[in-house]
């Protein structure tokens, strides 16, 4: 996902940092890659910067009119990889984001801020997706709420994300095993903002540790 940072009039395109580090990680493991960060920076460039500013809360999190632009940019990009059973559950109601001031505010379908979805979290769809994140994946602060308005009940969305999270603490805090013990069709990983920071050879081996183990 871009942040709210500008040159020359462009939003700032994230591949020389945890954007390429996410391409190189899904290129070597085979997963399926989702450049976010090139399909939501191409509609804040459309914006413009002075257009965009409605859009975000800092220079990382986006207000709920943001949240609504970064869900359309997933959906665009899931569509193109032509993911059948995601696709197919996309539902065909749903208004195209409009302008910042003239654009409601979506409705939140489930648990917000601490209280995001569990592993305890029964199963209703025929389809499970679980989302992997960051803050820019929550129901508050992200566009989680955005995206699961556009599937129909057939796909059920699990958010596990939450704020802070880096590749490391995201395993090391369980989250990635709850994840697995669901048993998902579809995960959606979207990690890399909070791992940018540098790094004490203490805080490197308290978070490597349980992925080493």
């Amino acid at each position: 996902m871009p942040r709210n940072t500008w040159i020359e009039g462009h939003i700032k395109r994230g591949f020389d940092g945890y954007a390429q580090w996410a391409a190189e990680a899904a290129k070597q493991s085979g997963a399926l890659f989702l450049d976010l960060n090139t399909l939501a920076a191409n509609r804040y460039d459309a914006l413009g910067q002075e257009g965009s500013r409605p859009y975000f809360n800092d220079l990382q999190h986006t207000t709920k009119f943001g949240a609504r632009v970064n869900a359309e940019a997933v959906v665009e990009g899931l569509k193109q990889l032509r993911v059948s059973k995601l696709t197919k559950a996309l539902a065909t109601n749903v208004p195209a984001a409009a302008p910042a001031p003239q654009l409601q505010p979506f409705e939140v379908k489930g648990n917000q801020d601490e209280q995001q979805d569990s592993a305890n979290t029964p199963r209703t769809g025929k389809v499970l997706l679980v989302l992997a994140g960051d803050s820019t994946v929550t129901y508050s602060a992200g566009y989680a709420g955005g995206l699961r308005s556009h599937f129909d009940k057939q796909l059920q969305v699990v958010n596990l994300s939450r704020g802070g999270r880096t590749t490391a603490t995201f395993r090391s805090d369980g989250r990635w095993q709850q994840m697995l013990d669901l048993k998902p069709d579809y995960v959606l990983i979207h990690l890399g903002h909070n791992d940018e920071g540098v790094m004490t050879t203490r805080s490197l081996r308290r978070e490597s540790g349980p992925l080493r183990r």
